[in-house]
């Protein structure tokens, strides 16, 4: 690489969100409807809610999210950056709320009654207050024309970083099981890799023992704690 080139991890425009089915490709990961990943991350970006309850201090990002409707709450808890070299894209890095913990807290709380904060009860309140300890890897992915070159392990840097800003406990992900080399990497960045078809306890996040992120065996989740 020339000595003048220049490596930088930004903050997405809304045509990088064009690329997203590349990105999600090379990321071993699959997703029914492109088109709509496409539309609700542009919306987000342009109307100034995508990832605004990240990252800040003491109740501010509880605080946050009460204040949006729940549309929105999905892409207020989700972060994007772009790893740009002489500032083209080359790399990708989604991160945050997982739906399908998102909809295990909002079944639960649409049956508790009692105390409220804002409209909303407390135990709702209390369930993603713990679901935001935990944030998934839904991108991480390098284009393949500059893999060896540590730009991976620079993406897996960042990660961490915006979750010790987040106060997260743990990251986590998953892959298609067809790709060993990606088991390799995460692996060889500090990550326990389960077995493919291996449920992850949300005991974490939930409170609740039994509580599983269960996958296909077609799917490997790997995960960590953030220090």
């Amino acid at each position: 690489m020339s000595p003048s080139n220049r490596i930088a991890v930004t903050e997405p425009a809304a045509e990088d969100f064009e690329q997203l089915p590349f990105w999600y490709g090379l990321a071993g990961v699959d997703q029914k409807d492109y088109s709509a990943e496409i539309h609700g991350f542009t919306s987000a970006l342009q109307d100034g809610y995508l990832g605004v309850a990240v990252g800040k201090p003491g109740r501010g990002n509880v605080e946050t999210l009460l204040d949006l409707d729940q549309s929105r709450w999905y892409y207020a808890r989700t972060s994007a950056r772009v790893l740009r070299l002489n500032g083209e894209p080359i790399g990708m890095l989604i991160m945050g709320a997982h739906w399908r913990l998102w909809e295990m807290m909002k079944k639960r709380g649409a049956h508790l009654t009692g105390a409220t904060i804002d409209g909303f009860p407390l135990g709702e309140v209390d369930f993603m207050i713990a679901a935001m300890a935990m944030a998934k890897l839904h991108v991480l992915a390098v284009h393949p024309d500059q893999h060896g070159r540590g730009h991976g392990r620079r993406l897996i840097r960042e990660a961490l970083k915006i979750g010790k800003a987040d106060r997260l406990s743990m990251l986590y992900g998953q892959f298609r099981s067809d790709r060993p080399h990606l088991r390799k990497f995460y692996t060889a960045a500090g990550f326990t890799v389960l077995d493919p078809g291996e449920p992850m306890p949300l005991y974490m996040a939930t409170g609740t023992e039994g509580d599983l992120l269960v996958v296909e065996s077609t799917e490997t989740i790997f995960w960590t704690t953030v220090p």
